[in-house]
């Protein structure tokens, strides 16, 4: 199984002596509260409190407790792709693909069974134990085709996400007393303002401005520079966009839900436009034709890339997905 999407996180920060910057080791001990005493680990016992009593267990104990089955998958059943509903999500899912060297013979049973699920649109479900000592958990492994492009590159793999299922205690039965009924006109304008306020997601659009800030913090104490050089925020919401594809709309919207109120100044709610930094003429590369051709145009920021599309005469949208596309058109034709 695979993890296909995995968090970014920082580094951790390595400890280094004060005086000549020498990595430092950590070391742990647990100590005996009343003498002081060093305690090994062979010293130590866990302990359940059951009926006002601890019932103390060993390490060995202790596993054998938390052991149910060996680590697999084991089949239970099978339910109609419907009955996954999304308000089961309880953590990220994985990707199962068969391995024919630690398994022989199970890529033609792995894709057997995707083709004669996707053929009668089930899903198996399974109980999973990932690693020794880990609890059971129930999954249902939702069949993906393969999808290949049409130069007969392969896009998308064949395989089954793993998509965990929570337990009856993991459903939470909450309670919500609503007083307040939205009128028919007032949920058709929100759903007119959702309609036009639509975008196409794509993660290669939008860098994490905490990652981001923190290597530009590094980069200048690296380079004993005074401040750390500016990022753009792509997170944050393009006030002149909105302003400009569901202005009038929200105008409504908040005449509907406060009859009465007097109408803002134009441009007074979203302010003005955020200001784009300048980009550095030496930042801009004459050419992009061979990082077309080993697939590196994502290496550049947008406002790179805007700005290498100004100067060829290339057409563009805003998203990076669109301007990407539209240079590599543009050395297709050339």
């Amino acid at each position: 199984m695979y993890k296909l999407v995995v968090p970014t996180s920082k580094p951790t920060p390595v400890k280094l002596a004060k005086e000549n910057n020498a990595e430092l080791t950590t070391v742990t001990n647990t100590f005996l509260g009343d003498t002081g005493e060093i305690l090994l680990p062979s010293d130590l016992k866990k302990f359940q409190e059951y009926g006002g009593k601890k019932i103390y267990v060993t390490d060995d104990e202790a596993k054998q407790i938390r052991h149910f089955d060996s680590p697999g998958l084991l089949l239970m059943g099978f339910k109609p792709k419907s009955c996954l509903k999304t308000h089961y999500h309880l953590k990220p899912s994985m990707f199962l693909y068969p391995d024919e060297k630690a398994i022989e013979g199970s890529t033609r049973l792995c894709f057997a069974f995707l083709i004669q699920c996707q053929r009668r649109d089930y899903v198996p479900i399974c109980r999973l134990i990932s690693r020794n000592n880990d609890p059971p958990k129930f999954v249902a492994l939702l069949p993906q085709e393969e999808q290949v492009d049409n130069r007969g590159f392969q896009i998308v793999p064949p395989g089954f996400h793993v998509v965990y299922l929570p337990f009856m205690e993991d459903i939470r039965n909450v309670k919500v007393d609503s007083k307040h009924n939205p009128s028919e006109a007032l949920i058709e304008k929100s759903k007119e303002i959702i309609k036009k306020l639509q975008f196409a997601y794509h993660p290669e659009s939008f860098e994490n401005p905490v990652l981001q800030k923190h290597w530009r913090n590094i980069e200048a104490l690296a380079l004993n520079r005074d401040a750390p050089e500016e990022i753009i925020d792509y997170t944050l919401p393009t006030k002149d966009v909105i302003e400009k594809r569901a202005g009038r709309l929200i105008d409504e919207f908040k005449a509907l839900l406060c009859p009465g109120t007097p109408e803002p100044n134009s441009g007074a709610m979203y302010g003005s436009p955020a200001k784009r930094p300048r980009v550095d003429d030496s930042a801009v590369p004459l050419t992009l034709q061979h990082e077309v051709a080993t697939g590196q145009l994502p290496r550049y920021k947008v406002n790179v890339l805007k700005e290498f599309c100004k100067r060829n005469g290339i057409r563009c949208g805003s998203k990076k997905a669109d301007i990407m596309e539209a240079i590599k058109r543009f050395y297709l034709e050339h």
